[in-house]
Formats: C-alpha cells, structure tokens, sequence
C-alpha cells in the first residue's frame, strides 16, 4: 500500500480522494509516521435506523 506524507496529500488532495474512491487506498504519514488509512467508502447493506427527538 502506498504511503503519501501530508504535505503532499495537501498538494493532491481532490486527486488522492479520486483515486482513493476506485479502490486505490493509501496511508497518509506525518514524518514518517503512519496516521491514517484512506478507503473507498462502501456503504452497509442495511439503512441506518434513525432515532427520533422525544
């Protein structure tokens, strides 16, 4: 899996999301440290239950 400092995902970022949303993940690192991963978005097969204000 790639790993891309910050600094350079701040330069790319509508492009990383781009790639991140066709299956393309990343890490994105701070100095050479991991900080988080980034995935597609799958949504869940069920729909949320919603909870209503009372």
């Amino acid at each position: 899996m790639r790993i891309i400092d910050i600094e350079e995902v701040k330069k790319h970022l509508e492009r990383l999301v781009e790639e991140a949303a066709h299956g393309n993940s990343f890490i994105i690192a701070r100095a050479g440290r991991p900080l988080v991963k980034v995935v597609a978005f799958a949504p869940s097969a069920q729909p949320a239950k919603r909870h209503s204000a009372s």
